[in-house]
């Protein structure tokens, strides 16, 4: 970006100011987000292995934890659904677009604001390893993926049929402990997670988890090995089993947690016994670096994102060419209209039609367009500010990195609302602003700006 000012200096003065004003708004939002990159982000996959309609349960099961997370805050964009039976639609269903954990039917689990990012056959082995690693194909959706990182908590559910070390999904496919393993591995390998919180609600669930050797994973699992994982009630007028019985009480457990919670893993798994669910559950802990009466619920279930508010005014200073034309001593009053006045002259001065707007072409500069000011600049209330000076001169350097132009175009010629408002640079002396070859000269200071502020 090439700008030609008048002899002048407050004019390259003016230009100057505005540009420290620009960096320093990138220094300073740019240090919010590397505060931000800090922090722990909250990530859910919950998944339903089984297929047909009397696995209806495990349906329930997967969805009770999908709005317990919600509840406490984790937004869809960071849940990832899988239900490899879509029950609200299948024609056994006495009630479609329906789900109920309860017989009374007070709560339906499948309302509107359920959003299932893999279904039917898309809940596969194969689809569910390339979403813990990451490898997915490049048409892939971003709903379909795993978008975490080294600061990233991981909560992953599943639920269906399984054996020792082993789950089905879809009644065909075998997913293994090794398996889930190496994928581990290569999440660990790729910074994907900073912790792992795998349930599992299955029969044999436990043994899912025997395999496992990557550090930061803690894990649960509903029965142990030869054990069995039992549905807790049937409801007739659906014909099925609507959820299983540690899901069951899982959900008593999950009323009582809040996103300041400070119910601990401890408290979860003291809280199932085994007259109650018919099995022993296990919790393994050597992976995690934790001790479960160290660790909240809400680690994992509830939502880290909190608002930022800014403690006090970001101060800048901007450089105003009417201030510095007229003297230190004179009051604020006589600026206005030495500054009024240095605006009118500037504009009678220019070449081209006063106050359209239009450019000339200037022999001296081999045909490169001038832009003629407007007579007046406009009426807006944010160009008074340096923050509405700043964010004019950003839209328009878009604007020009964007726009299809020749070598030696101004802004002027960008067309319409696209022009640069007259006075955004701060200065009403402003005699050329062309537009040469060398645009990404500016988007690389642009960039220069946004890396220093990650490096401070």
């Amino acid at each position: 970006l090439k700008f030609r000012l008048g002899s002048s200096s407050h004019s390259r003065n003016a230009v100057h100011g505005e540009v420290r004003s620009l960096l320093l708004v990138l220094v300073h939002f740019g240090s919010l987000a590397l505060g931000a990159e800090n922090e722990r982000n909250n990530w859910a996959v919950l998944v339903d292995t089984s297929r047909y309609f009397y696995n209806y349960r495990h349906v329930a099961n997967v969805l009770t934890f999908y709005h317990t997370i919600k509840r406490l805050g984790i937004p869809d964009s960071q849940i990832i659904l899988m239900m490899a039976e879509d029950i609200p639609c299948n024609s056994r269903s006495a009630q479609p677009g329906m789900v109920f954990r309860e017989s009374v039917q007070d709560e339906n689990l499948y309302g509107e604001d359920v959003e299932v990012d893999y279904r039917g056959d898309e809940v596969s082995t194969e689809n569910f390893l390339r979403l813990l690693t990451g490898r997915h194909l490049p048409s892939t959706p971003r709903n379909k993926r795993l978008l975490t990182d080294e600061m990233s908590n991981v909560l992953i559910f599943i639920t269906g049929h399984s054996g020792d070390e082993f789950i089905k999904f879809q009644d065909w496919e075998e997913l293994t402990s090794n398996d889930v393993a190496d994928a581990f591995q290569q999440m660990h390998k790729q910074r994907r997670y900073r912790n792992i919180f795998w349930i599992s609600d299955t029969c044999q669930a436990a043994t899912l988890q025997n395999q496992f050797y990557t550090p930061g994973i803690l894990a649960y699992g509903s029965s142990g090995k030869g054990q069995n994982s039992y549905s807790h009630h049937v409801d007739s007028h659906i014909g099925a089993a609507v959820i299983d019985r540690w899901t069951y009480y899982a959900m008593d457990f999950f009323k009582r947690i809040t996103t300041s919670s400070d119910l601990t893993v401890e408290h979860f798994t003291s809280h199932f016994k085994p007259a109650m669910l018919h099995s022993q559950p296990e919790l393994r802990t050597d992976l995690f670096q934790w001790s479960p009466s160290q660790t909240m619920m809400t680690e994992f279930f509830a939502s880290t994102g909190r608002m930022r508010f800014q403690s006090a005014l970001l101060v800048m200073q901007a450089s105003n060419s009417s201030s510095s034309s007229s003297s230190s001593s004179s009051s604020s009053s006589s600026s206005s209209s030495s500054s009024s006045s240095s605006s009118s002259s500037s504009s009678s001065s220019s070449s081209g039609a006063a106050g359209d707007g239009s450019c000339s072409f200037d022999a001296a500069s081999s045909g490169s367009c001038v832009a003629s000011p407007p007579s007046a600049p406009p009426t807006y209330a944010e160009e008074e500010s340096p923050w509405g000076r700043v964010s004019h001169l950003a839209s328009a350097v878009l604007d020009v990195a964007s726009a299809k132009h020749r070598p030696g175009m101004a802004f002027s010629q960008l067309g319409g609302s696209k022009r640069l408002p007259h006075g955004v640079l701060g200065t009403d002396s402003l005699d050329e602003i062309v537009v040469g070859s060398h645009v990404p000269w500016l988007v690389g200071l642009l960039g220069a700006a946004v890396a220093s502020a990650s490096f401070l």
